[in-house]
């Protein structure tokens, strides 16, 4: 083959190949490829000393069940994937985890390996006990009404798997009315408590955050 055949046949080649590539990166094919969510898994959240059972709601676990709702309902277009809480919960029995693991870092990464998880959002939720026995809402006091005011504050962050590390912390607080069925008025303090870290949490979790300067593990704080 002459020397300005094969030159015409290799300038072809690479002009077929570009026109391929254009047209996947058109179909969204490798649009697709780069813009893969984020895994994301919320962890049991920590409660520093004992905690109350609230007509069977347990606050850490309710908290980490809920902000799982609520960025799982805002996640359709926000670039994370969310883990089912019941996958968590199964990764945190593979690894033995116990609530004081969310001080450590070692003991996070090992979660997010055994869940798949790209980052995890871990809370520290301060309620550590009850207002009047173990059948009544923490913190509360009662309104004119025979209802009592609940409330809870929280700090959330996010652990990043690749740095090992917490990337970024936001708080919040909330509160509710609780009547006769306590455990109603728990779980919608933790949303209202939770409900405006979510903007937040979705900003931050799609980013490869560097660390936040003075950030540290909860027991730092």
């Amino acid at each position: 083959m002459a020397p300005e055949q094969r030159g015409v046949r290799v300038a072809w080649r690479i002009g077929a190949c570009a026109a391929i590539i254009a047209g996947l990166v058109g179909s969204g094919w490798v649009a697709g490829a780069a813009a893969a969510p984020v895994s994301v898994g919320v962890v049991e959240f920590y409660a520093p000393g004992p905690e109350a059972t609230i007509n069977s709601v347990v606050p850490s676990r309710a908290a980490a069940a809920e902000l799982t709702t609520l960025l799982t309902n805002a996640a359709g277009a926000g670039g994370i994937a969310v883990a089912p809480r019941a996958s968590m919960e199964r990764s945190e029995t593979a690894v033995r985890w116990q609530s004081q693991d969310a001080l450590s870092f070692a003991r996070l990464g090992d979660l997010a390996r055994a869940a798949g998880t790209d980052r995890l959002v871990v809370g520290w939720l301060p309620i550590v006990g009850t207002s009047g026995g173990s059948t009544q809402p923490p913190q509360g006091g009662k309104d004119g009404n025979g209802a009592t005011l609940i409330t809870a504050d929280v700090v959330v962050q996010i652990f990043d798997v690749g740095q090992g590390r917490i990337v970024g912390e936001t708080h919040s607080s909330g509160s509710a009315l609780s009547g006769p069925v306590a455990a109603l008025g728990t779980l919608e303090m933790l949303r209202n408590a939770l409900l405006p870290t979510v903007p937040w949490l979705m900003v931050r979790l799609p980013q490869a955050s560097p660390a936040a300067a003075g950030v540290f593990p909860l027991c730092c704080q």
